[in-house]
């Protein structure tokens, strides 16, 4: 994950095709749905299935750009539409669960967006919708809030070592933390 200072532009796609964040990308789905098939009912399956896939795809985005594009955003939000439906049809109470604590999640960072005007960029906004869906069904809110709490000390840490290691101060992208939060609180099923 690289950053960029707020007056450098943003990386081009077409530059960001490396056969090495590809393979790490793989290696990352494939882990972290080994650890969901492990801890979570398989009632929740689809959710993470989302999270562990385009979750992941919109984390590497963010990871070399520092933004994720609206289509990507766009279509990660209706094959989750597809996956709490699927959740619903096996359960309805975890699938009311699941879409009730993703709509939280969204209203909650949008807050924090629309407030802070600057550090939490609008990508996070979207892709709120996979936090509060795989955290909110597993614990509820208390289960939200650890995860933003995993995901802020991950992206702090990587915003300290990208500082030290460059010595400019550059915008760090928040959505790989996340991501990396949402499976890392999977161990402590």
């Amino acid at each position: 994950m690289t950053g960029r200072t707020p007056h450098e532009p943003k990386t081009p796609y077409r530059q960001l095709t490396n056969p090495l964040p590809t393979i790490l990308i793989a290696l990352l789905a494939g882990s972290a749905s080994w650890l969901v098939m492990q801890k979570v009912s398989p009632v929740l399956w689809p959710v993470w299935a989302v999270m562990v896939t385009f979750g992941l795809w919109q984390a590497g985005f963010d990871a070399g750009t520092t933004w994720i594009p609206k289509r990507v955003a766009h279509a990660t939000w209706w094959v989750l539409a597809v996956a709490v439906v699927a959740v619903g049809a096996m359960s309805p109470s975890t699938g009311a669960l699941t879409l009730v604590s993703s709509l939280l999640c969204v209203a909650a960072f949008w807050a924090v967006w629309a407030l802070t005007g600057a550090g939490f960029g609008f990508g996070d906004v979207r892709f709120a919708p996979l936090v509060g869906a795989v955290s909110g069904a597993l614990w509820g809110g208390a289960g939200l809030a650890l995860v933003v709490a995993a995901g802020l000390v991950l992206t702090l840490a990587w915003m300290v070592t990208d500082r030290a290691l460059s010595g400019q101060r550059r915008l760090v992208p928040w959505v790989p933390g996340l991501w990396a939060g949402c499976v890392m609180t999977l161990l402590l099923l």
